[in-house]
């Protein structure tokens, strides 16, 4: 029980006191009038109202005292009225009574009774008690001094009941006084005791506010200073990406060039570097990734995917890495799934880093298992159509009480392990970070050493989670990379057709069909590959004989039956090892997977040459001398004249005056950027129809390409995915900013 109920109970109980000392004395006051009355009546008492005026004088000037008495012994100031006018009315009462019996000396019996009373409110109930007695005492002993009563007579017995019926009403009343002035006392100990503790209360808390405050201070410079470090990182991609960028292209080029001509060892080394150099990139984009979330300046760039091909892309990414160490990746996925709208790079990241986890900490001879499938909205828990999306492993498990660690940054359960498998703890905080950005959630059920399943539940359209147009909408630039690639159009370059279902293989296929200066396009099924081919015969065509609807012999088949096709040559590249009927069909050659690279393109170099002999120029606008080298030794053996400017001012300058074939453009520049210099490029008549490719390590963001919308023709990131495209696409729009220029010049 609390201080403060105990007091709140001890002033409850002092009210009931007090209540039921009133009712006791209104019930003595009129027992004493009845008998009064009785005693008059039956001539036992006899009594006249003007004779008592002298003992009422005396009793007022006893209120008097008793109250100054009061005053002095209760220390509480003036005695509220009502107390006053019960006292009065007590003090009254009895020296009436007194009076009304007609004693031998009244008035001195009044005096002494007054005293009690006077005894009672200053002393308490047990000195009252007291003077009670010795006041009977000296009142019976004065009598028989004066000798008022000889011995046990009548006299005697008259003066002994009037003291009793005195001192029956008398002490009622006046224990009841001194119970209350013990009450008044207790009570302003009370409050007294309660008025400390709320001071004490207040100043707890005026502490407690005071406090909060320099929490909450505390907590805003923390914040501050987590947002300047997050936009710090954010703004440091640029610098952190592009030495990085160098280090890995340079040593591929090495790798490339040197690879077999020098000692083992060596090119292990380049090795090393081009693995470590890639590591280190992965690592610090996760961490600019992560860094860009929290300084709000990660953008989804929404647009409709298949959700069939995401995970099949990954998966068929993922293969190699759990074959080496002996897992089984299982993919359960329906091709009926209906199309997300999200950002798919970023559904592609949430999985990889799924699946990597689930390899990473799963034994040899388990298996990994990867599913999708629609949710209706009442069996989502995001409370709408939604698609799930399951990574299952058999491997060492996790702690109940880990399984939210696991989604925090830098934050490992088992620090040990982890490191010895791989890992910096971002892998699962960026999955959680990306699916929340999506408008999604993450959940994990795990057991240790029984494996993990992680759950990852997005909305099918995650516009109106985000606020973020998609991008295919009008806000774009005019052409995507993968329209550059896709494209069937005229150009300079020769064209080859992949037939491909395997999105990785395609792209791997298809970015170094690019660097070596073809311009390529891409069909997935058998009867899109017929129909490409029928609509505008390429140059040369990459036939798997595994493929969707119509396999790949049916369409090779086809193709030698039409006479309009018969001459283009197909390359089978396929698992199947079938030589001897690829060849009797028709087929150019025939490779199996996988593909021996430099034989391949050195047997397309013989059916398809590579390219027009001219050297058109191709501005390079960057701030970096790295990237020059870089860029000038691709595009110098690719058959391009490289042009450098180190600035945006100096691009701009160069452009009007050697009207380059391409312009490859950064946008992170000290004095004119790249935004600028875009713009520039765009006003001049003389350079507006000139393609510029954008080439940059920073992510273009929703209000970027509102920017270049209409200047920029490509982009590409400094990545080095990216970076082998970069030949085939300056190429692909070197041919269309001919096309353009022919135009306007046919225009004019």
């Amino acid at each position: 029980m609390t201080d403060a109920t105990e007091s709140t109970r001890e002033s409850e109980g002092a009210l009931r006191f007090h209540l039921s000392v009133q009712r006791s004395r209104l019930a003595v006051i009129g027992l004493m009038g009845m008998v009064a009355l009785i005693s008059n009546r039956t001539g036992l008492i006899r009594f006249d109202l003007l004779e008592g005026l002298p003992p009422f004088a005396l009793a007022v000037g006893s209120v008097i005292v008793v109250s100054a008495l009061y005053r002095a012994g209760a220390r509480r100031g003036r005695m509220p009225p009502l107390h006053l006018a019960w006292m009065s009315l007590d003090i009254l009462l009895v020296s009436w009574t007194i009076w009304v019996v007609r004693d031998q000396s009244p008035l001195w019996l009044i005096w002494y009774l007054t005293n009690v009373t006077a005894v009672a409110f200053v002393a308490g109930r047990r000195p009252a008690l007291a003077a009670m007695w010795a006041s009977c005492f000296a009142y019976l002993t004065t009598l028989v001094v004066l000798g008022k009563v000889r011995g046990f007579d009548s006299e005697l017995a008259l003066a002994t009941g009037r003291l009793a019926l005195l001192f029956g009403g008398t002490w009622f009343m006046l224990r009841g006084i001194a119970d209350l002035r013990e009450k008044r006392l207790r009570i302003s100990e009370l409050d007294a005791e309660k008025g400390a503790r709320l001071a004490d209360l207040r100043r707890l808390a005026d502490e407690l506010d005071q406090r909060t405050r320099d929490l909450a201070e505390a907590n805003r410079r923390i914040q501050d200073a987590n947002r300047a470090k997050s936009r710090f990182l954010a703004n440091m991609s640029h610098e952190l990406r592009t030495p990085l960028n160098s280090i890995i292209g340079f040593s591929e080029i090495l790798t490339d060039k040197l690879g077999g001509r020098i000692e083992p060892r060596f090119e292990r080394f380049l090795g090393n570097i081009v693995t470590s150099g890639r590591h280190l990139l992965g690592l610090i984009n996760n961490i600019l990734d992560l860094s860009k979330i929290e300084a709000g300046r990660m953008e989804l760039q929404l647009e409709a995917a298949s959700a069939a091909d995401i995970v099949h892309g990954v998966a068929s990414v993922m293969h190699g890495m759990a074959a080496q160490r002996d897992i089984r990746l299982e993919v359960e996925v329906s091709d009926q799934l209906p199309p997300i709208v999200a950002d798919p790079p970023r559904v592609k990241q949430i999985l990889y880093n799924l699946v990597s986890n689930a390899i990473k900490f799963s034994g040899p001879g388990q298996t990994v298992k990867m599913r999708a499938r629609l949710l209706e909205a009442r069996d989502s828990p995001l409370a709408e159509r939604s698609l799930l999306f399951e990574v299952e492993d058999e491997g060492v498990g996790i702690r109940r009480e880990d399984q939210e660690l696991i989604f925090e940054e830098f934050r490992q359960v088992d620090g040990g392990s982890t490191r010895n498998m791989g890992g910096t703890g971002l892998g699962l905080a960026l999955v959680k970070r990306f699916a929340e950005m999506h408008g999604g959630r993450v959940r994990v059920e795990s057991e240790p050493g029984r494996g993990s399943c992680f759950r990852v539940h997005l909305p099918l359209d995650a516009t109106r989670h985000t606020g973020r147009r998609r991008s295919g909408e009008p806000l774009s630039f005019g052409f995507t990379v993968a329209e550059l690639h896709d494209a069937i159009g005229q150009g300079a370059a020769p064209r080859v057709l992949i037939a491909e279902d395997d999105d990785e293989f395609a792209r791997a296929l298809a970015a170094d069909l690019a660097a070596a200066g073809y311009r390529v396009a891409r069909a997935r099924t058998g009867e899109e590959a017929l129909a490409l081919v029928r609509s505008e015969p390429p140059d040369a065509v990459a036939l798997d004989l595994v493929l969707p609807g119509l396999d790949g012999w049916q369409v090779l088949q086809a193709l030698k039956a039409d006479a309009a096709t018969r001459e283009v040559p197909v390359i089978v590249v396929s698992l199947v090892a079938n030589h001897e009927l690829g060849f009797a069909l028709g087929a150019a050659d025939y490779f199996v997977k996988p593909l021996d690279r430099e034989r391949f393109l050195a047997r397309l170099a013989e059916l398809v040459p590579s390219g027009d002999p001219a050297t058109p120029a191709v501005l390079v606008v960057d701030d970096d001398p790295q990237i020059h080298d870089f860029l000038g030794h691709a595009l110098e053996e690719a058959g391009y004249l490289p042009i450098s400017a180190l600035s945006g001012s100096e691009g701009v300058e160069l452009a009007a005056a050697r009207r380059p074939a391409v312009i490859v453009l950064d946008l992170l520049m000290e004095g004119m950027d790249g935004f600028q210099a875009a713009a520039e490029l765009q006003r001049m008549p003389e350079t507006r129809n000139i393609p510029i490719l954008v080439f940059t390590s920073k992510e273009a963001s929703e209000a970027d390409r509102r920017r270049l919308s209409g200047a920029a023709s490509g982009f590409l990131s400094k990545a080095p995915e990216d970076r082998r495209r970069l030949v085939g696409v300056v190429r692909d729009l070197a041919g269309r900013g001919k096309e353009r220029r022919d135009a306007t010049r046919v225009g004019g």
